[in-house]
C-alpha cells in the first residue's frame, strides 16, 4: 500500500471475481481507513475498489467517516460492483457511529432476492448513528433492491444524492428519517428511479426539512403500478421543493400529509392522482405552480384532496389534461371539509369529464340552458351557452330564442333553470333584446337559475351576459 494512497479493497484480499468471499477483505479494508484516517483528493478514510464484482455475504460495518469509491461505468454490467448475496442483508450498515460523514461513488449496489424488509438498505444508517452530518451519494447504481436502496434512520444535516440510477426495486428505493429522526438539508437531483415491482414506491419522506428534489426521472413500465415517487406520509416534513422532475406512468408523483411542500414545473404523465393530498385534518401552505398534469385513462383525479381540509395554498398556473385513451374525473377536487383563504387561479383545463369540480381553476365551456318557466315560446325553443370560470368569478353567455317569438311577461320569470355552476349568492347580470337597443335586468338565484327582473316584448332571441359567485 503506498502511503496517502487510498485504501485498496484488493490489498486487503478482496478478489473481486464474482465467486470468491469479499465480505472479511472489504470489511478489513474499511476498518483500516477509518483508523487511519487517510487523505486522498481531499477525502478522508478513502476505500477503492477496482473494475470488478465484489461478492459479499454478510453486512460490512462502517463506525465512523469513510469514502467508498469504485470505477464508475455507464452499464450494471461493468465498472466497480458489490452483491449482496444473502438475502434479507445490507451491504453497509453505518452503525453506533459519532461521526458518520459518508461518500459513496462509482459503485454498482446490487441485492440478492429476499423478503422485503424496510428495516435495512443496501445503504442502511441505523438510528443510533449520532452527529450524522454529510451523506453524499454520486454515480452509484443501486439495482434489484429487495428493500431500500438507502435507508437513513439518523438525524442527520447535509444529504446529496445525484446523479445517480435506481433499478427495478423490489420495494422501495429511499427512506430518509423516522418518527423521531429528522433529516436536514438534502438535495435528491438528477436521478433516475425505474419501477420493477407492484405496490412499490420510490421516496419515503419520513421526517425531513429544508429540501429539494429536483430534475429526477421517475418512470415505470407495462402493467407494473407504482402508488408514488414520492410520499410524505405524516405531517413531520417541512420546507421542501419539488421541481423539474419528470413523472410517468406513476399514480402520483407526490403524495403528501405534510405542508410547506412547493411542486414546481414538473412534467407527469399517466397518473392516476398527479398530487394526493390527504391525511385529515388540515394542511397548509402548498405551492403547486406551473406543472403540467396529464391524466391516465379513468384517472380519478388531477390533485386530490381528500378527507382533509387544504388552507393558506396557491394552486396557479398549471395545466391539467385529461387524456392517455380517456378523461379524468375532475381537475382538482377539494373534499368537504375544504376550507377557504387558498389562491386558485390562472389554470388551464382540457378534456376533463367533471371540470365543474376543478374549484376555482379557469375554466372554459359551453352548456345549454333550459327553457325556463318565464318564458312564452312561439315555435321551436333553442339555446346556446358558454361560460369562463376564474376562481369562483362564473361569466355567462348565450341567448334563449324560438322559431317565432320568445317573450317574458311580468317580473322575476325564469329564463333557465341550469346555470352552469351553484351559485352561491344573488347577483345581477344583463339581457337584451333581439335588436340589442334596449337593456334589461336578470339576477341569480342561490341555486342555478336564472331570472329577468322585467318583462321583454316578443323578440326572436334573448341575449344575456352574466356573472356571479359560484360555490366553490
Amino acid at each position: 500500500m503506498i502511503n496517502g494512497a487510498a485504501v485498496n479493497v484488493l490489498d486487503f484480499g478482496a478478489k473481486g471475481d464474482g465467486s470468491t468471499d469479499d465480505t472479511a477483505a472489504i470489511q478489513a479494508a474499511v476498518d483500516y481507513a477509518v483508523v487511519s484516517n487517510i487523505t486522498v483528493n481531499g477525502r478522508s478514510c478513502t476505500v477503492y475498489f477496482p473494475h470488478g464484482t465484489y461478492k459479499v455475504t454478510n453486512t460490512i460495518t462502517i463506525s465512523g467517516a469513510v469514502a467508498l469509491v469504485g470505477d464508475s461505468a455507464p452499464m450494471s454490467i461493468s465498472g466497480a460492483r458489490i452483491i449482496q448475496y444473502t438475502p434479507n442483508k445490507s451491504i453497509f450498515s453505518v452503525t453506533g457511529a459519532t461521526n458518520a460523514a459518508i461518500y459513496v461513488s462509482g459503485l454498482l449496489l446490487k441485492d440478492s432476492s429476499g423478503v422485503s424488509d424496510p428495516t435495512i438498505g443496501l445503504f442502511y444508517v441505523d438510528s443510533s448513528v449520532t452527529s450524522g452530518n454529510s451523506f453524499y451519494f454520486r454515480d452509484t447504481w443501486f439495482s434489484t433492491p429487495s428493500h431500500y436502496a438507502i435507508n437513513i434512520l439518523c438525524a442527520s444535516d447535509d444529504l446529496q444524492i445525484i446523479g445517480c440510477t435506481f433499478d427495478v426495486t423490489f420495494w422501495k428505493f429511499i427512506n430518509l428519517g423516522s418518527a423521531t429522526k429528522q433529516l436536514l438539508n438534502f438535495a435528491i437531483s438528477d436521478n433516475t428511479f425505474y419501477a420493477g415491482a407492484n405496490g412499490s414506491g420510490f421516496i419515503d419522506a419520513t421526517n425531513v426539512s429544508a429540501g429539494v428534489i429536483s430534475n429526477n426521472r421517475f418512470y415505470t413500465g407495462g402493467s407494473v403500478s407504482v402508488p408514488y415517487a414520492i410520499k410524505f406520509p405524516n405531517a413531520l416534513s417541512s420546507k421542501v421543493t419539488i421541481e423539474g422532475n419528470t413523472c410517468t406512468g406513476i399514480d402520483s408523483l407526490v403524495s403528501t400529509q405534510s405542508g410547506q411542500i412547493v411542486m414546481a414545473d414538473n412534467i407527469v404523465k399517466g397518473a392516476k392522482y398527479p398530487i394526493a393530498i390527504g391525511g385529515g385534518g388540515t394542511v397548509g401552505s402548498i405551492i403547486i405552480n406551473g406543472n403540467l398534469f396529464s391524466g391516465a385513462s379513468g384517472a380519478f383525479g388531477l390533485i386530490d384532496v381528500t378527507g382533509t381540509g387544504l388552507t393558506g395554498s396557491v394552486i396557479q398556473n398549471n395545466v391539467f389534461i385529461g387524456n392517455d385513451g380517456g378523461t379524468s374525473a375532475y381537475a382538482l377536487n377539494l373534499a368537504a371539509n375544504y376550507i377557504p383563504g387558498n389562491v386558485i387561479q390562472g389554470n388551464q383545463v382540457n378534456n376533463v369529464t367533471n371540470a365543474n369540480q376543478a374549484s376555482a381553476a379557469y375554466l372554459t365551456g359551453g352548456w345549454s340552458p333550459n327553457q325556463g318557466g318565464g318564458l312564452t315560446v312561439v315555435g321551436t325553443f333553442s339555446s346556446s351557452g358558454a361560460y369562463v370560470k376564474m376562481g369562483r368569478s362564473v361569466t355567462v353567455s348565450g341567448y334563449v330564442a324560438a322559431t317565432t317569438s320568445i317573450t317574458i311577461t311580468g317580473t322575476n320569470g325564469v329564463i333557465c333553470t341550469n346555470l352552469p355552476f351553484t351559485a352561491s349568492q344573488v347577483d345581477l347580470g344583463n339581457l337584451m333584446n333581439n335588436a340589442k337597443s334596449i337593456a334589461y335586468t336578470a339576477y341569480s338565484d342561490t341555486s342555478t337559475t336564472m331570472y329577468a327582473m322585467e318583462a321583454i316584448a316578443a323578440t326572436p332571441k334573448i341575449y344575456f351576459t352574466f356573472t356571479y359567485l359560484a360555490d366553490s
